[in-house]
């Protein structure tokens, strides 16, 4: 028999012991440094997917932010009846803009009133009549006063028309104005209106020049042809057109009296 340091080494490995090829320090370490550059990875990775999963949810807060977003609007001033003019402000340049799709057609067609008035150079601010003793009127945000505005074609005028009209004194303003009924506080005189701008807004035919056609500072006269062509304007508004053809032919018609109209009111010298 062998002495056991002298067994060759196919019997040592009978006995349990199996030949290594490399040294258990060196396996060991390998096995450290594997085990380590793997955790750094998963480190990485997850580290990089919520920086990712970060920025996601904070551009999907941007966009819903900016999606639900609405214009801000500064509320309506209120004034007493004949107080002094304020210069141009939001709502006077935003009725110069007149936005509201009722105001599109017409603010972008030669002729209209409306297309006539945003050339004109604005006034002054349209303040609200405030409150008297025997009319209360709601308080208005700026975001109900816009909606006001665009829901009827007439206080898109009025409004504008408040913004660069002739402003009249108290002896000359109409009843309705002088009473603290009209929308706005001043009377103010619009050249194509029959009405004064704060009675177009919603006392249509209750305005003194409308019904007894009272000639006041700025406005234009009674006169004859002028009624005839605005009677007839009018007329033309309510036509209703059969298809783009017939549209064409009324707007082109419009556009023509509408021309007629600021000339004749030229030559009387309303503006």
């Amino acid at each position: 028999m062998f002495p056991p340091q002298d067994l060759p080494f196919w019997a040592k490995a009978t006995q349990g012991e199996k030949p290594s090829k490399l040294p258990t320090t060196e396996r060991d370490g390998n096995k450290e440094e594997a085990s380590a550059s793997s955790s750094k990875k998963r480190v990485s990775v997850t580290v990089t997917s919520v920086v990712i999963e970060d920025s996601a949810k904070a551009n999907r807060k941007d966009e819903a932010q900016k999606g639900t977003q609405t214009p801000i609007y500064p509320d309506p001033t209120y004034g007493e009846f004949n107080k002094a003019d304020e210069k141009p402000g939001f709502w006077a340049k935003r009725a110069a803009e007149a936005p509201w799709e009722l105001g599109a057609t017409d603010l972008h067609q030669p002729g209209t009133l409306l297309n006539r008035l945003s050339q004109m150079p604005l006034q002054r601010e349209p303040i609200i009549q405030s409150d008297t003793e025997n009319r209360k009127r709601a308080k208005l945000s700026g975001e109900e006063f816009d909606h006001q505005i665009g829901r009827h074609k007439d206080q898109i005028n009025a409004l504008i028309g408040q913004a660069v009209g002739k402003r009249l004194d108290a002896e000359n303003a109409c009843e309705p104005c002088v009473s603290l009924n009209g929308k706005f506080n001043a009377c103010v005189s619009v050249p194509g209106m029959n009405e004064c701008a704060s009675c177009t807004w919603d006392l249509q035919w209750k305005c003194t020049f409308a019904n007894r056609g009272e000639k006041k500072q700025g406005l234009a006269p009674q006169n004859g042809v002028l009624n005839e062509m605005l009677a007839l304007m009018q007329s033309i508004d309510s036509i209703e057109p059969q298809d783009q053809e017939h549209a064409a032919r009324l707007a082109l018609q419009k556009q023509f009296l509408a021309q007629q109209i600021f000339e004749e009111a030229e030559r009387m010298g309303c503006f």
